[in-house]
């Protein structure tokens, strides 16, 4: 598209202030363009950031919630942190999480 209005605006017309016109007219056009895909790229990274801030929320709200079980575990039943981690099925993976996040 460029090259078609570059053509047009140095090789079909002799008038060199309609030649200009063109060619301010195209820059307004393709830097209108770049601004309103600088927008839609500015919303696209907001939306992908609110979704990963959701999910890393909802990973948090789980930890401590399983963090809170594990200990309430070990104060009312009197259980070590591995015998509640185990109470609450949590994974062998996951225990060695737990157990730094408790300071073990």
């Amino acid at each position: 598209m460029i090259y078609i209005v570059y053509k047009y605006a140095y090789h079909g017309r002799k008038d060199k202030v309609v030649n200009m016109e063109m060619c301010n007219a195209m820059k307004e056009f393709l830097e209108g363009g770049r601004r309103e895909g600088q927008r839609e790229g500015r919303i696209e990274g907001q939306r992908e950031g609110r979704i990963e801030g959701q999910r890393e929320g909802r990973i948090e709200g789980k930890d401590e919630a399983r963090l809170d079980s594990i200990r309430t575990l070990m104060k009312k039943l009197d259980q070590t942190a591995e015998e509640a981690m185990d109470t609450l099925d949590i994974t062998d993976e996951d225990k060695v999480r737990y157990r730094k996040m408790l300071g073990l």
